[in-house]
């Protein structure tokens, strides 16, 4: 009988066949990309809120408590404002400091938008609006505590850790809710 089937199957989905090794790995990738949020899926006709985190870019080590961008800095905020110049965003928040506005300028300047500042260390306002209006897109810039605190803040639990000192590369990015908030973690 197993002979039997074997016949039927196209010798190209053969189980030792490379379309079948392609097929396998873009399955398990599917799975991976759709499968691993263990909330419910958003629908299309939810109104939703997506809201990007990073941490600034690269500081300058000037001793300062006030540093500015580095030229590498500098060139990874221009990178992340081509990156969600088409993100749809509506508004802009920084901490007030140089780096973090500064990793936020090139996209504002693109949008034509001010940059709204936030306090890391009282943010209940920033959390209110973003938990409760799901028609707007943000930037959020903060720092390599604040960020992760604000985002575990917003999620009622703790998922991120603080950022490595060294680490200036995440993009957080929160799609929320009414009855949901999922939750994606990229480097750029």
């Amino acid at each position: 009988m197993i002979e039997a089937i074997d016949t039927l199957v196209p010798t190209y989905l053969n189980k030792n066949s490379p379309a079948m090794n392609k097929l396998c790995v873009f399955i398990f990738c599917s799975l991976i990309a759709f499968g691993c949020n263990s909330s419910k899926e958003i629908t299309f006709s939810e109104e939703v809120s997506t809201v990007y985190f990073v941490r600034h870019a690269e500081k300058q080590s000037d001793g300062t408590k006030d540093p500015d961008l580095t030229p590498l800095g500098q060139t990874r905020a221009r990178k992340l404002a081509h990156i969600l110049s088409h993100a749809n965003i509506d508004k802009i928040y920084s901490t007030d400091y140089k780096r973090t506005m500064n990793t936020a300028k090139p996209l504002a300047e693109k949008l034509g938008y001010k940059i709204n500042s936030y306090d890391p260390r009282n943010p209940e306002l920033l959390i209110a609006e973003l938990k409760s209006n799901f028609t707007k897109n943000y930037l959020i810039v903060g720092h390599s505590n604040s960020t992760p605190n604000l985002i575990n803040s917003i999620l009622a639990r703790n998922q991120y850790s603080q950022i490595e000192e060294s680490d200036y590369g995440n993009l957080y990015i929160l799609k929320i809710s009414k009855e949901n908030i999922n939750t994606t973690w990229l480097r750029y």
